[in-house]
């Protein structure tokens, strides 16, 4: 049987996170506030950040949130794609983030 690839989030602060920050020309900063942003937006209170991946930002509504809480995955994680981040801190046009979404989003 094939193996599922590895998703890989990493934690925002570390090596990697910071890597994946620096790739696409985001600092700790600007990524806190593109959240910041967010929850004023969507009226949506981030309580935990969980970590970034290749695909955004990651995070979870609950305070203290862990991967290995019996009920971890009962209500949907907060995401946010690289390309809304952009949109949050006024980086790329207003309606990006829609249209990105609405072609497939990085489907190919």
């Amino acid at each position: 049987m094939a193996r599922k690839p590895e998703y890989t989030v990493h934690h925002i602060e570390s090596p990697a996170g910071q890597a994946t920050l620096a790739a696409r020309g985001l600092t700790t900063h600007d990524l806190a506030r593109a959240v910041a942003e967010f929850q004023k937006r969507e009226n949506v209170h981030v309580g935990t950040l969980i970590g970034i991946s290749q695909d955004g930002f990651f995070g979870s509504t609950r305070e203290g949130w862990q991967p290995d809480q019996p009920d971890a995955f009962a209500e949907p994680l907060v995401t946010i794609p690289w390309v809304q981040v952009l949109e949050l801190l006024g980086r790329v046009q207003d309606g990006t983030t829609g249209e990105f979404l609405s072609s497939g989003g990085n489907r190919h």
